[in-house]
C-alpha cells in the first residue's frame, strides 16, 4: 500500500466545480480501491490518497498534470501497511489540517523524524478534524 499527500493552488476553481470533480473522483477511486481525504479552501487543495501502489502510480501523474491547479508540492509519499481512510471524500477542514494528518501518519509508521511518542501521535490521528486558521491566528499575536 502507498500513502501520497500533496498540496496545490487552484485560484480559479469554484466550490461547485470542485464538488463535481470530487464526485467523479469518488467513483473512480472506489473502483481502484483508493481511499483518502481532500480539502479545498480559498483556492488551496490538500489531498491524501492511499491504496495499492500500482493504482496510485497511475493516478498520481494524472492528478499532477491536471491544468486546473498549479504549484503542486508533495508533502509525503511512503509505503504504508494498510489504508487509513477507507472511503474517499471531501472534508470541511483547512488544507493545513490534512497536511498535518499526513505528516503524523508517516511519522507513525516510522518514516518521520518527530521525537513524539506513539501515544502522542495516536491522539493526533484519533482527534476529529478541526478547521483551524493558524496563519490568521499567528498574524493576530
Amino acid at each position: 500500500m502507498r500513502h501520497y499527500c500533496y498540496t496545490s493552488l487552484a485560484p480559479d476553481l469554484g466550490d461547485a466545480e470542485f464538488e463535481a470533480i470530487i464526485s467523479r473522483a469518488h467513483q473512480r477511486n472506489r473502483a481502484l480501491a483508493i481511499g483518502g481525504i481532500v480539502s479545498f479552501q480559498n483556492g488551496v487543495i490538500c489531498q491524501i490518497l492511499e491504496g495499492p501502489a500500482k493504482n496510485l502510480e497511475v493516478l498520481v501523474p494524472v492528478i499532477l498534470a491536471d491544468p486546473r491547479h498549479c504549484g503542486v508540492a508533495t508533502i509525503s509519499d511512503a509505503r504504508i501497511p494498510a489504508i487509513g481512510f477507507a472511503d474517499f471524500g471531501m472534508v470541511r477542514v483547512s488544507p493545513l489540517d490534512v497536511a498535518l494528518r499526513s505528516i503524523a501518519i508517516i511519522d507513525r509508521i516510522g518514516a518521520g523524524r518527530s521525537k513524539s511518542g506513539p501515544a502522542q501521535l495516536d491522539l493526533v490521528l484519533s482527534a476529529p478534524p478541526r478547521s483551524v486558521h493558524l496563519l490568521q491566528s499567528a498574524g493576530a499575536a
